[in-house]
Formats: C-alpha cells, structure tokens, sequence
C-alpha cells in the first residue's frame, strides 16, 4: 500500500513465495493445541528471521538493510 492508500502494485517475493493459508493455519492449530507460548511460522529468512535477531542482533540488522536495498 502507498502513502495515500492506494495499491502498491507489487507482491514482495517473500510474500508471494511463502507458505500457504492452510499450512499457516495448521502450525497455528497445532502449536495453540500443544499450548506452546511462542511459534515462528514462515518460510525462508521470515522463519530464521527471529532467531537470528535474538542471538546475532547486530547481523540481523545487516541483513535487513541489504534485504531494503535490494528492492
């Protein structure tokens, strides 16, 4: 979406190519049903994504910054 509300008029890659609904639903079910706290659903550097910022903050950042510029 742009600044004013319109369609961007592009699918980012990681959105396009990432996982299904109904996997996404299903990992979403079965963590509530192991009453898991936390889960990371995602596909690619949206799954490591968080890891990576917990334990390598600094790299973490690095990599988003390559991953804006690249656009």
């Amino acid at each position: 979406m742009t600044e004013n509300g319109q369609s961007y008029g592009k699918v980012a890659k990681s959105i396009k190519e990432g996982i299904g609904v109904e996997e996404c639903a299903a990992k979403i079910i079965s963590a509530v049903k192991a009453n898991k706290s936390e889960v990371i659903i995602g596909k690619g550097l949206s799954y490591w994504a968080p890891t990576i910022y917990r334990f390598f903050p600094s790299l973490f950042r690095k990599i988003s910054a390559a991953k804006i510029l690249d656009k």
